[in-house]
């Protein structure tokens, strides 16, 4: 019995000390975590409703492309109507000078045919006439001036060219109230059916003065277009800088960034971050919280702010120990007047972005400055091009 108590005591002491000598050797855990920006720009959420300045509201409604039907709106169609001013500068400046040079190469037919009544223009000045052009671009202003009675006018009226044979094909489809000419490709409807009985009239003249030939009416046209048209060039390149200045400063900064944990323990994010700004002189701070991407894309042009909170706002990220995950933040307020100095700063020089973030244990991890430009940057030119 002595001898089973020894060796039982021997046997529990060496058991206490190797657990005492594995407790005194044991290595902690380290935690480690590397944060690397990966993507920068501008942006706004889905639901984020943003008020249409009154100048730029009235002036949206004076254009005969697009409106705005409310007095908030969400950021994508802000960009919409954006990007449609420039298609529509593009259309129209395209417009005036084919009018301006289809004006200067028939000038001489033109003016024979204010002196001679009998006097029609070609087939083919006709064809090359920018109302035929695929886009419709003079027809469609034309209309535009129909519609709201501020189309005057031509020299000739229906009569004065009653006597003159069609040059080209026209045709009248009385129950859908339109008319079309025909061109050598392109086909041109006339419709006036909601027209009051007066601009019924004139649009009979316009598709008379085309299909017959009458070369001062077409002249006359031609140059309503491009006095219509250049002041809409104006009023649509004052609507595109509104537009730009308030996109600019509605937007929120939206940072892309990798989280690596290069620890042995698992990490989980808080969903807040600060990223600092810097180019220079210039340094701005700026909040940024989580967001879930995976949510829909559809836009909805009635979108409200949610009234309650929702869990796909609050995103806490956990990152597994050599895992690495993509987070998408998007700052918290809108950049407002630091907007237009971030993005001039983007576009012409490069600016330098430092991500911050803090744990649920509230150990906080920095990222390394990292370069942002629109254009590659003279230092890293420099680099690459070095043999």
């Amino acid at each position: 019995m002595e001898y089973k108590s020894i060796v039982l005591t021997a046997l529990i002491t060496t058991a206490i000390g190797l657990s005492g000598n594995y407790i005194y050797n044991k290595v902690e855990p380290s935690i480690g975590l590397k944060i690397i920006p990966s993507s920068f720009g501008f942006s706004s959420p889905d639901d984020d409703l943003i008020p249409v300045p009154r100048k730029l509201f009235d002036m949206t409604k004076e254009s005969h492309y697009r409106s705005f039907k409310k007095k908030e709106v969400n950021y994508d169609e802000l960009e919409t109507v954006r990007n449609i001013s420039i298609e529509q500068i593009s259309d129209m400046e395209k417009g005036v000078v084919l009018s301006r040079a289809w004006l200067n190469q028939h000038a001489l037919d033109i003016d024979k045919s204010k002196d001679d009544i009998n006097y029609q223009l070609k087939k083919s000045a006709i064809h090359g006439h920018p109302i035929f052009e695929p886009n419709q671009e003079f027809l469609g202003m034309t209309f535009v001036k129909l519609r709201r009675g501020q189309l005057s006018a031509p020299p000739k009226n229906l009569d004065e060219m009653q006597h003159l044979p069609n040059m080209i094909p026209v045709k009248h489809f009385e129950t859908d109230k339109h008319w079309e000419i025909h061109g050598s490709l392109v086909k041109v409807p006339f419709p006036y059916k909601t027209l009051p009985p007066e601009q019924e009239l004139l649009t009979k003249n316009i598709v008379r003065s085309f299909s017959r030939g009458a070369g001062e009416n077409i002249a006359h046209f031609t140059n309503e277009y491009i006095e219509y048209a250049s002041s809409s060039i104006l009023l649509a390149q004052k609507i595109k800088e509104e537009l730009e200045a308030l996109l600019v400063n509605s937007s929120r900064l939206s940072v892309v960034a990798i989280i690596e944990n290069t620890g042995d323990i698992a990490i989980t994010m808080k969903p807040f971050y600060l990223a600092n700004l810097t180019n220079g002189e210039f340094s701005h701070s700026i909040l940024l919280r989580a967001v879930n991407t995976k949510r829909s894309n559809k836009k909805y042009e009635n979108a409200t702010p949610h009234f309650l909170p929702r869990a796909d706002e609050t995103n806490y990220l956990n990152v597994k120990p050599g895992e690495s995950k993509n987070i998408d933040l998007i700052s918290i307020d809108p950049l407002e007047d630091e907007g237009a100095k971030i993005n001039n700063l983007y576009n012409t020089e490069l600016l330098k972005l430092t991500l911050h973030g803090l744990t649920t244990e509230d150990i906080k991890f920095n990222s390394t400055p990292v370069g942002f430009s629109r254009t590659i940057y003279k230092d890293d030119r420099n680099f690459l091009l070095a043999e």
